[in-house]
């Protein structure tokens, strides 16, 4: 079945992989699986508006449903450039996203894990908040432009990871802050700060900064 989304403002990508948080979509949000992702989305109840990848690694189950379902498919070669969670990542900004929440993705490989996260700081969408939410925490992206709250509670555990070199960084609510600073690729300095004053704030003034919220272990 051809695409039938038009213009979008939210949108939920479930990947594959592990899925170890259950997306709650607004009223509104359109929800991209995949490939496998859609296996997650039946599992958890969750109704598709698109289906999208080399539909390689969903079940045969699942993709009987989506088709039965009238689910938007867009199937790719298996021998593509991008991955489908790429994929859907550029469809949904191509529609117009503003806010794109991705769950799933998780487990696999340490280079899946790496890719994924990397996959959130792409130009293309840098001008949309992504989200990626696992069991351990959130990750985003903090680009040059207006400060950013965080969504942070005190005492979570937030790492700072340059994403090449970041300068003018500044944050507030830290238990160590800093004062237009710079993070060079590769410094370990920004990784595990707490936050000890909510609400806390992220602004930088060049480069890409990925941005982990975890809960605090014991």
């Amino acid at each position: 079945m051809d695409d039938d989304i038009s213009t979008i403002d939210r949108a939920v990508v479930i990947a594959g992989g592990e899925m170890s948080t259950v997306p709650s979509p607004a009223p509104g949000t359109v929800v991209i699986a995949a490939d496998s992702g859609y296996d997650h989305a039946r599992r958890t109840g969750i109704d598709v508006d698109l289906l999208i990848g080399d539909l390689d690694s969903i079940s045969a189950p699942g993709l009987e449903h989506a088709r039965r379902a009238g689910v938007a498919i867009l199937e790719y070669p298996i021998d593509k450039d991008h991955t489908d969670l790429e994929l859907a990542l550029a469809h949904a900004v191509d529609a117009g996203a503003t806010r794109i929440d991705i769950h799933g993705g998780e487990a696999g490989s340490l280079g899946h894990l790496l890719g994924v996260a990397l996959e959130l700081t792409d130009r293309r969408w840098s001008d949309v908040d992504v989200r990626w939410h696992t069991e351990r925490g959130v990750a985003s992206v903090v680009r040059p432009g207006p400060t950013v709250v965080l969504d942070a509670a005190a005492g979570s555990i937030v790492s700072l990871i340059p994403v090449g070199d970041v300068t003018g960084v500044t944050t507030t609510g830290f238990r160590w802050c800093l004062e237009g600073e710079s993070l060079e690729a590769g410094t370990s300095r920004g990784l595990r700060n707490e936050i000890v004053e909510p609400p806390s704030h992220i602004r930088v003034s060049g480069g890409a900064l990925l941005v982990i919220v975890e809960e605090k272990t014991p």
